[in-house]
């Protein structure tokens, strides 16, 4: 629904979004989903909008349940805001952040269905991520070993990746 929703938001020459921004001065802004130099991060503020509010709502509850004892300490140890936070606040966030990073991450890599809805992978291959590619090679190409095989791979991919960063985590190293 956010791929189609943002699809007529920022369809060429119908498009409010592409009209207003064309308005302000983008002058490629009728063009935004067709123009490869543009598509991804177009792409990425609509996974951005999609998700965004879900990750801060996840933070918010996990600063919510810190003790605010840590803080007041560092205030009356004349701790600024700044330091308070670099010092206080982002240490004990840091497995919220972690955890939110490391499913987001695994997520974009299955992300299908808003770039096929938004873009078909196109223009030409510009916005064909892996999951889009082993689709068409499986399903629009018949070739279902390879696409088997790329399914495969991407699962390795993001399981050593996950290893190697529970790994690092609980050696304390990836802060």
């Amino acid at each position: 629904m956010a791929g189609l929703y943002w699809k007529l938001l920022l369809q060429g020459e119908f498009g409010i979004l592409s009209y207003y921004l064309s308005l302000v001065g983008f002058p490629n802004a009728k063009g935004i989903l067709s123009d490869g130099h543009t598509i991804l991060v177009t792409l990425a503020l609509v996974d951005f909008w999609q998700w965004g509010p879900l990750t801060a709502l996840v933070f918010l509850a996990a600063r919510s349940s810190m003790s605010s004892t840590p803080l007041e300490a560092a205030y009356l140890d004349g701790a600024s805001r700044w330091r308070a936070f670099v010092d206080v606040t982002l240490p004990a966030l840091w497995p919220t952040i972690f955890v939110v990073s490391l499913i987001r991450a695994i997520d974009s890599f299955k992300d299908f269905d808003k770039i096929f809805v938004m873009t078909g992978g196109g223009p030409g291959t510009a916005s064909e991520l892996i999951s889009l590619y082993t689709w068409r090679t499986a399903f629009k190409l018949w070739e279902f070993g390879y696409g088997a095989a790329l399914c495969i791979f991407v699962y390795l991919v993001i399981y050593c990746g996950t290893q190697f960063t529970l790994v690092k985590a609980r050696k304390g190293t990836l802060q």
